[in-house]
This record gives structure tokens, C-alpha cells and sequence, in this order.
């Protein structure tokens, strides 16, 4: 698995495995900004139980690096961009989870959101507020590496064809107002995306309110953009009290007026297995819903599932009456 990352760089001592032989370090990342942004390759260890890091220095392994995975063996790459309170290694489980579950390939962009509590934190709920605000300070003040990031993969994509894999952008949580972020600066122009096929917004933390001129620029450079939903996500409804209240966009059926005629918007509330869950696209969920599966397993391949009439008859599409969950 390739992985971009702003997060620093460290060493960390493998596990004692050969009879009590110490190992060496191997290039590992931590919860801190590092210089830039870095580029390593993540396979797993014999036995599966932990991950082997290789730090990609020179340019052109990255380059390398970064044309295979786009490449695609398996027929699509997915760029995920991971959510808020993630340590690298749990970054990692979770790219690996959907290469899993999807049959993708995972090119991960990893970002510093895990944020170590201090001694001046302030205890209980105005702790745990104060350490979400700095972690968004954490995704706003990755955009110029989030730029660089994809500026290196629309340079060396392959060109939108039948024949072509798909590349397209996953985003999780907190991983949206990264992007949003981003959006905003000047430094973005449309041409950064134009190489996904797909950019899923999944359970996005994203105020409702004014979304969607964030949807209409991302779609603006011909990329197909989803949004999904789930009013009863447990994760976004606390997510209010940091934000001043403010609905989130993952957890907010769209109105008529407010939504963007750029996006579609695909609500999972109430579907079996769905419940409070925040992150959708799991193991977990696909497993008790098949409907939920074939609809991640389809976008993430790059296809147009609202072009599916199984998914128009079950998904909010739009500004359409939503008819009832996906069973």
C-alpha cells in the first residue's frame, strides 16, 4: 500500500520475535506534523499481525510508487483520506479494510488527527472539544500538502477510459473538512480532481449550511461526487456541540433548497444493520446489508450507481422524496 503522509517521522522497534533478538527500527510515523509531505510504502508483516514501513526517498520511487498504484491491478485506486482521532497504524487497518472488502487498491493520504491530551487540557467534554478544534486546525493546515498530493496524481493518471482503472477519491468524517478546507484556499483551481472518477463524501463533518458550493466546485471538474447519509450517526451528532450546533452534512437529509444539483445524495437511515453507525462503509455493515455492500462496492470501482435503478428506488437521490431505507 502507498501512503502520502504530513504526519512526522520516527522510528519505531518492531516487535521481538527470534528469540529475544532485538530487530532494527524500522521509518514509522507519529502524531505530530512532520516536513512536508512523505511518501512510503506499507506491506504487511508475516502472521499479519503488525505492518512493515518503508520510507520512499528518492523522487523517482515515488514517481514509481505512485504510477503503480494508480495503475490499479485490481481495477480500481481508491485516495482515501481518513477522519479525525486516528493514530497511523490505525490509518493503515482501515485502508486495509477496504482494499479487503472492495477488491481495490488503497493509495492513503494520512494526516495528523490523533491529538496526544496535555497536561493543560481541560478535563472531560471542554477537553475532548478543545482536542477536536486543534485537530481541525490539523486538517486546515494540511492543504498545501494535500495540493501537492494531488497535483502528483493528476500528472500521472491514466486517462478516463472503458479500458482504464478507476481512480477515485474516498473521503471519512473529518477527512471532508480537509478537503473543504482546502476548496476554499486559493490554491485550488478544479484541475486538482479531474483525475477521479468517483469523490465520495462519506458521513462528512462539514456544516449543512453553505456545503454546497464545496460540492459544486468539485464536480465542476467532471468527477462524479456522492454524498452519504445517516441521521442517526451517533459520531456527527456530537460533532454538533463543537460546531456550534450546526447540522452536519453526513447526518442531514437535503432539502430542496440548500442541496447541490452537482451531487447525489444517498441516505442510509434505518437500513439493516445501519443504526448509529458512522463509518458505512465497514465490515461490520456491509455484512448485515447487502444493498449497502453493492452500493460501496460499485462506487468505489469507479461506476455511476445512480445511473442503477435498484439504487434510485432505495437512496435519496437529489431533491426526490427519499422513499424509505435501503433494506
Amino acid at each position: 500500500m502507498l501512503i502520502a503522509t504530513t504526519r512526522n517521522l520516527e522510528s519505531r522497534q518492531r516487535p521481538v520475535v527470534d528469540h529475544g533478538n532485538q530487530p532494527d527500527p524500522q521509518d514509522w510515523f507519529g502524531e505530530e506534523f512532520g516536513d512536508g509531505l512523505r511518501f512510503a510504502m506499507a506491506t504487511p508483516s508475516k502472521g499479519g499481525s503488525d505492518w512493515d514501513v518503508r520510507l520512499l526517498v528518492e523522487e523517482g520511487s515515488i514517481s514509481s510508487g505512485i504510477e503503480s498504484a494508480l495503475r490499479a491491478p485490481r481495477g480500481a485506486c481508491v485516495c482515501y483520506v481518513h477522519g479525525i482521532n486516528k493514530r497511523f497504524e490505525q490509518t493503515l487497518e482501515q485502508a486495509s479494510e477496504i482494499e479487503r472488502s472492495y477488491g481495490v487498491d488503497v493509495f492513503l493520504f494520512s494526516w495528523p488527527s490523533f491529538i496526544v491530551p496535555t497536561a493543560n487540557d481541560p478535563e472531560g467534554l471542554e477537553g475532548l472539544v478543545e482536542r477536536y478544534r486543534r485537530a481541525r486546525r490539523n486538517a486546515e493546515a494540511s492543504g498545501d500538502c494535500f495540493d501537492d498530493f494531488l497535483q502528483r496524481i493528476v500528472q500521472r493518471a491514466p486517462p478516463r477510459s472503458t479500458s482504464s482503472p478507476t481512480v477515485n477519491l474516498l473521503l471519512h468524517s473529518e477527512g471532508n473538512f480537509l478537503l473543504e478546507s482546502y476548496i476554499k484556499s486559493a490554491a485550488f483551481s478544479g484541475d486538482e480532481v479531474r483525475a477521479f472518477t468517483n469523490i465520495i463524501l462519506s458521513q462528512a463533518d462539514l456544516d449543512y449550511d453553505g456545503h454546497r458550493e464545496c460540492l459544486n466546485r468539485l464536480a465542476s471538474a467532471g468527477s462524479s461526487v456522492y454524498v452519504t447519509i445517516n441521521t442517526n450517526d451517533s459520531t456527527l451528532r456530537k460533532a454538533e456541540k463543537p460546531n456550534d450546533g450546526k447540522r452536519r452534512l453526513g447526518n442531514t437529509r437535503p432539502e430542496a433548497v440548500g442541496a447541490s444539483a452537482s451531487a447525489q445524495y444517498f441516505d442510509f437511515t434505518g437500513g439493516q444493520g445501519v443504526g448509529d453507525t458512522h463509518r458505512l462503509w465497514d465490515t461490520k455493515t456491509i455484512n448485515e446489508n447487502p444493498v449497502v455492500s453493492a452500493f460501496f462496492s460499485a462506487i468505489l470501482m469507479g461506476k455511476a450507481v445512480e445511473a442503477d435503478p435498484t439504487f434510485r428506488a432505495q437512496f435519496f437521490v437529489l431533491s426526490q422524496i427519499w422513499p424509505g431505507p435501503p433494506v
